[in-house]
């Protein structure tokens, strides 16, 4: 049983709708055209149920988006070209591997509270390495390093004596555990 509830929207004011809407009028525009009673939220609706919604665009969007693009193409003919050394750094990201420990390949069920949780592989395929923490951390020694080492800005020199100052204490942690 339907309402018998009037609707404001005549066949005229559809009719004028369209063509409004086909003038690319803007929904508030087409509304104060209509006359009162008529919302820009209420045009938007009736071109949403009419299916003609989004068909055109403003003469202010067009202009909007012309000025964007003039501007992108602007800043980069300005802009100076990236170096091909930092390009090819850019492109080929390096992939964060250990090479000190084989991961054990241990699913996320079977981590248990001392398992390092360091992933390995991408998407369903994804296991953890399953090594014994180091200390009261998420990850064995080697990978703790991994994530966060930061002597790759240091001198060759520097980063030996880090990497023996963190061996040493690595093992003097280890052996402390052990007994």
């Amino acid at each position: 049983m339907r309402n018998n509830v009037t609707s404001i929207w005549t066949e005229e004011k559809i009719e004028s709708l369209k063509q409004l809407h086909s003038k690319n009028y803007t929904c508030a525009e087409i509304a104060a055209e209509l006359g009162s009673g008529f919302t820009r939220n209420s045009v938007i609706g009736k071109l949403h149920r009419m299916g003609i919604t989004g068909g055109t665009k403003s003469m202010a969007q067009k202009e909007r988006q012309l000025r964007a693009v003039v501007a992108r193409a602007r800043n980069a003919a300005l802009r100076p070209p990236k170096p091909p050394a930092i390009r090819a750094r850019i492109l080929k990201q390096p992939v964060m591997q250990c090479l000190e420990v084989t991961p054990m390949g241990i699913s996320i069920y079977d981590l248990g509270p001392d398992s390092c949780r360091y992933p390995e592989g991408e998407g369903a395929n994804i296991t953890f390495c399953g090594h014994t923490c180091f200390g009261e951390k998420s990850y064995c020694f080697a990978h703790h390093r991994l994530v966060t080492d930061r002597t790759r800005l240091r001198s060759k020199a520097e980063r030996e004596i880090h990497r023996r100052k963190t061996r040493a204490e690595y093992f003097k942690a280890s052996m402390e555990v052990s007994t």
